[in-house]
């Protein structure tokens, strides 16, 4: 703001002159009421004042030196005639270039306490909804991970029983609910002579009728049940598999 009043045409010509029309007045207090700054104070050389928000001090010196006479922007805080104020002061320049004085702004330290408890309401609202839309992705991203890597942990489950069943030197036969052929693994087929055995085939159309068929699909209940083939004597054990008390095949 000081340095927009400071290159101003009309401030940098009536300074230049004198300010004899207290124009300079008119323009600062016009500038200040259009942006809401709290005073906007042209100074001269000699540290006059030429504008100010309290028309009695107009045309009497400042306390402080006038320090934009270097031909630098300075910030900071200052305690002023109105109070402590966030303050910015610019040189003030005639239409030649010269340094003629400066201009000092500021915004009254009440003035940003209020605009602060004004805003604190909103702050949860800016903060929160970002906060809320992590939290969604977040969540979304974590369920898709965890399908990606169930699937892989399945995968893996899959294929640990894949070696053990195919690596034991136990026969395992395994039927779904309907009595159809789920599971075999090469033992069961060498000891059984299911060679050509397929999956999803029901258990009638692999054996034909007697004590194994009965023994496999729970005609002949009890455990370590001997059963004879044309090749082997065998011991079978038969175990129904239940999952939330909902039968679902055999063992």
């Amino acid at each position: 703001m000081a340095q927009a009043v400071a290159a101003d045409p009309a401030v940098r010509t009536e300074m230049a002159t004198g300010d004899r029309t207290g124009e300079v007045q008119r323009v600062a207090e016009r500038m200040r009421l259009a942006t809401g700054t709290a005073y906007v104070v042209v100074i001269d050389r000699e540290g006059i004042r030429h504008s100010h928000p309290n028309p009695a001090l107009v045309g009497r010196r400042i306390e402080e030196p006038v320090i934009a006479l270097d031909g630098k922007t300075h910030v900071g805080i200052d305690p002023g005639s109105l109070t402590d104020s966030a303050n910015g002061k610019a040189p003030l320049t005639a239409p030649d270039g010269t340094v003629i004085g400066e201009v000092s702004a500021g915004i009254l330290e009440r003035n940003v306490s209020q605009s602060l408890w004004t805003e604190i309401p909103t702050m949860p609202a800016y903060t929160g909804a970002p906060q809320l839309a992590g939290f969604v992705v977040s969540l979304v991203l974590a369920r898709r991970l965890k399908r990606m890597t169930f699937g892989l942990e399945l995968a893996s489950l899959l294929q640990e029983r894949e070696a053990t069943l195919h690596g034991i030197r136990e026969g395992v036969v395994a039927f779904d609910e309907c009595g159809r052929l789920s599971m075999v693994n090469d033992e069961a087929r060498r000891l059984l002579g299911w060679w050509h055995a397929a999956i999803g085939e029901p258990l009638g159309e692999i054996l034909p009728e007697g004590r194994l068929r009965d023994v496999l699909g729970g005609a002949a209940p009890g455990i370590d049940q001997i059963v004879l083939t044309d090749e082997h004597l065998l011991v079978a054990n038969r175990m129904p598999v239940r999952v939330r008390g909902r039968h679902i095949g055999s063992w």
